[in-house]
């Protein structure tokens, strides 16, 4: 029967996987072996504050005055700082200074370009500071994470199925590897905005999945008898406009944040890009995939118990117990009476493996004729009286 569809999803599942496993073993090596480029919210660093000789007004003046800050810090090799203005006239530089000498260093090169675009500044201070997002925090972070694949998990194996739940589940641990392996090789810091694109990401992901889930689900009570690998293939298609159209509108807007919306939120959108994309892939070649996988497998593993529980039930019913064969007569032998032939001890042997049925018949029939020879007697003692 030919195919109403371009392609087939559910039996390409090899090339799916094959793809998705070309991104994530490279992203692993690269987390392995150089791992993530921590920024400075991870790392901790300097903290170098300035007052300004006169007060910026919010709005546009102040965004041009971030901005040539952050022209200034390019320029000197910080670009990678954090800058914050605060009451009109306090500008907050962050750096990734390690220690003091780094930090005097960078104290240097940051007051000698700022003066050079406003003038005269005060310096208030510098400090070394620790990571924003700490060793609690990041552990926190990650057990909220498995509380709620937890609950991703729980809420669609009640909604739908189990095998359904650790598909969902398995498509949002394909989304994290893919997204962090990609920033890996590509050397993106990472900050606090990583972990907000990364939630966003999982919600997204799991998002998408539920509803080509509740599609499948639709199909299989309206189509019982059709294969499971048909139905679910149906319903990928029929899904897939949605989720096309879905993520281009997504990522349309993504890409305007990337390009026109500057340094500060070039990585968050990047991240989001990456997380994005790949959540609508596996949503459509990872997580359907791997039901049907699951369901093909279970459906083997019940066609072979079926068979085999068959052969314990119909046991061969039990052989009859051999019949005692009556032993054969031994023939009497007169004087003068010639020897049986060896014929006729073979066929007195035959004979005697009778049943031992006819045996008992011939012992009836012998005591009914005893009985029968004195009745005879009396009669004839009568007779000769009259």
């Amino acid at each position: 029967m030919e195919s109403k569809h371009p392609f087939s999803i559910v039996r390409l599942t090899p090339l799916w996987f094959a793809l998705s496993a070309a991104v994530i073993v490279p992203g692993l090596i690269s987390m392995m072996v150089q791992g993530m480029n921590w920024g400075i919210d991870f790392r901790g660093g300097a903290l170098f504050e300035y007052r300004l000789t006169q007060p910026v007004k919010p709005g546009e003046e102040s965004t041009k005055m971030t901005a040539t800050a952050r022209r200034v810090l390019r320029e000197v090799g910080l670009q990678k700082s954090e800058i914050q203005l605060s009451d009109g006239n306090r500008l907050i530089i962050r750096t990734d200074a390690r220690d003091s000498q780094q930090s005097e260093d960078q104290k240097r090169l940051i007051q000698g370009g700022l003066e050079k675009q406003f003038g005269k500044l005060q310096f208030l201070g510098t400090e070394l500071v620790g990571p924003v997002i700490g060793r609690e925090l990041k552990k926190k972070a990650l057990v909220g994470t498995l509380l709620g694949c937890l609950g991703i998990l729980l809420y669609v194996t009640i909604r739908y199925e189990f095998r359904f739940a650790v598909a969902g589940v398995a498509a949002l641990l394909h989304d994290v590897l893919v997204m962090g392996g990609l920033l890996s090789l590509l050397r993106v810091e990472v900050n606090s905005p990583f972990v907000a694109a990364l939630l966003t990401v999982v919600g997204y992901s799991i998002n998408d999945t539920v509803v080509i889930f509740d599609r499948i689900r639709e199909n299989l009570k309206l189509r019982r008898r059709d294969p499971f690998d048909a139905v679910v293939e149906d319903s990928l298609w029929q899904t897939m406009a949605r989720s096309i159209n879905t993520v281009l509108t997504v990522e349309l807007t993504l890409l305007a944040l990337f390009f026109f919306g500057g340094a500060t939120i070039h990585d968050f959108a990047l991240a989001l890009l990456i997380g994005v994309t790949t959540g609508a892939y596996s949503s459509i070649f990872t997580a359907s995939p791997i039901v049907v996988l699951w369901r093909n497998a279970s459906d083997r593993r019940r066609r072979v118990a079926v068979p085999q529980r068959g052969a314990r039930q119909a046991r061969p019913a039990p052989k009859p117990a051999p019949t005692t064969k009556a032993a054969a007569p031994t023939p009497t032998v007169t004087a003068g009476s010639p020897p049986a032939s060896l014929g006729e001890e073979t066929e007195q042997e035959t004979v005697g493996t009778e049943p031992a049925v006819e045996a008992a018949a011939s012992g009836a029939e012998a005591g009914a004729a005893a009985r029968r020879k004195p009745a005879a007697r009396k009669i004839g003692k009568s007779k000769r009286r009259h």
